[in-house]
């Protein structure tokens, strides 16, 4: 079995661009296996300059997405919770484009989005409901969904990896892998 060592380009910013292909190229001499990279609304352009370049080097692609509270699958406003299918069906559509078989990330609920309280059982059921549409949508195109368990300093909907076991129960997908 060979283990693949990949790296999250996060440590260089968000924001990563083909300005970044000198460090996937330095990474690629230094052994690496894959890059992460973070779809965060780069043009389809910068995208495909990307996945040529890792292409060229040889280096896998997964993508992370990133939630804002403008595109958030649990606040109470059902507009917000409708771009937020849109916003989620875009980054899958972006990990596609670079290449990547897997979009992950605390994509439940938007980072650093608080309200004071615990989780409802309300906020719970429609990032299930969210992510059961997203993950039928990236089943589709050939893209699995991955969810991360952030700190409580992060999130508070999905904290433990029990919490997350029971979310993709819950959605349907059954155990890791199946979407």
């Amino acid at each position: 079995m060979h283990v693949k060592i990949g790296m999250n380009m996060l440590l260089w910013g968000i924001q990563i661009t083909p300005e970044h292909i000198p460090i996937f190229a330095g990474l690629a001499a230094a052994g690496y296996d894959g890059v992460e990279i973070p779809v965060v609304g780069q043009s389809k352009a910068e995208l495909k300059i990307m996945a040529a370049a890792c292409d060229d080097l040889g280096l896998a692609r997964t993508a992370v997405a990133f939630v804002g509270e403008h595109v958030n699958p649990i606040s109470p406003d059902r507009t917000i919770r409708d771009a937020a299918v849109d916003s989620l069906k875009k980054g899958i559509d972006d990990a596609k484009l670079i290449g990547a078989d897997i979009l992950g990330g605390g994509i439940y609920q938007a980072h650093k989005y608080f309200t004071g309280s615990g989780p409802t059982q309300e906020e719970w059921d429609w990032s299930a409901d969210y992510l059961r549409t997203c993950g039928e949508y990236a089943q589709q195109v050939g893209v699995r969904l991955g969810l991360e368990f952030l700190n409580r300093f992060e999130v508070f909907l999905i904290n433990t990896s029990a919490q997350c076991r029971q979310m993709v129960e819950e959605v349907g997908w059954g155990t890791a892998g199946d979407h």
